[in-house]
């Protein structure tokens, strides 16, 4: 096992991710080169990240089959928080990089027990039913305040928020608590959301656009983070990644997003799979996050979480 420390950021990614978790790695060292080390969570990396990682000696921890549903609705998240061996820890999602230190975030853990960024959405768009019944709240529930994102989290787990990371991480076990039944469902995000409310009112929430900007690299003043969601361009991609063990380097995306356009053929299945699973094409399936197809022990093969 590993020794306990004061300070640790934590993210995750499966293998779509790939890509997008070097560059946050190599963000890390350009932009934040005095950054706490680095724990990473494998939810089904391909061999080649790992390989690079191991060669950049990454503290890498596989995400064993906690329970069934353990790879979707974020369900590993939680179990992360809990898993890492430090006191104050500080999760990134693979889907962003560092663009300037974020020594705050530690220092606001520290003072307050946790750090915590509101989403654009309000909690009520966000919780299911069954998040508030989980929650043992009423059906909504200061569900006019915005949400709290789980993109860019932090704990102090020496701090009553432990307690709340243990009955979150429970809760997640029990997958209607987790799962999204509409589209605008966000999973542990909802109940982290309700459960910071209900014990921890008023919830100090840091600035959006400054800790999960997504619009651009430059969308406000002293952006200390860009949620690229895999859409950073490539040259932008593989400039981050080569930055791994570049102490301080600096670098700053200087690329647009690039948007993937479908071919003809992936937007003919796409269209068949939503005229054969749904009455109404137009209705949005819940978003589940799901990006690879994890291997399975049987025959039978699922569809999974990723990371982002």
């Amino acid at each position: 096992g590993c020794v306990m420390s004061d300070r640790m950021i934590l993210t995750g990614a499966s293998a779509s991710y790939g890509p997008s978790l070097l560059a946050l790695l190599g963000s890390l060292d350009a932009n934040w080169p005095a950054h706490p080390q680095v724990r990473i969570y494998d939810l089904g990396l391909d061999d080649a990240t790992r390989q690079t990682l191991a060669d950049h000696n990454c503290d890498v921890v596989e995400v064993p089959a906690f329970c069934s549903h353990w790879r979707e609705h974020f369900t590993w998240k939680p179990w992360a928080w809990r898993e890492a061996p430090a006191d104050h820890v500080l999760w990134l999602d693979a889907g962003l990089v560092i663009l300037r230190p974020m020594r705050e975030a530690f220092d606001t853990i520290r003072r307050d027990g946790y750090f915590a960024v509101a989403t654009s959405w309000s909690i009520e768009t966000q919780a299911s039913e069954a998040a508030y019944r989980a929650c043992q709240v009423e059906q909504g529930f200061r569900g006019h305040l915005p949400g709290t994102a789980t993109g860019n989290i932090g704990f102090d787990k020496t701090s009553p928020i432990d307690n709340l990371l243990e009955e979150l991480h429970k809760l997640t076990l029990t997958e209607e608590n987790v799962k999204a039944v509409e589209p605008s469902h966000r999973h542990e995000q909802a109940l982290i959301s309700l459960l910071l409310q209900r014990d921890f009112s008023p919830v100090h929430h840091h600035d959006t656009a400054t800790y999960i900007g997504w619009e651009s690299s430059e969308q406000t003043f002293d952006q200390a983070t860009w949620v690229h969601r895999r859409q950073m361009h490539p040259r932008d991609l593989q400039a981050f990644a080569d930055c791994i063990g570049q102490l301080g380097s600096r670098y700053q995306p200087r690329f647009e997003k690039v948007t993937h356009r479908p071919t003809l053929k992936q937007q003919w299945w796409k269209l068949r799979r939503r005229l054969l699973s749904k009455p109404n094409p137009n209705v949005a399936a819940p978003y589940n996050g799901v990006r690879d197809v994890a291997p399975q022990p049987s025959n039978e093969t699922k569809p999974t979480e990723s990371a982002a």
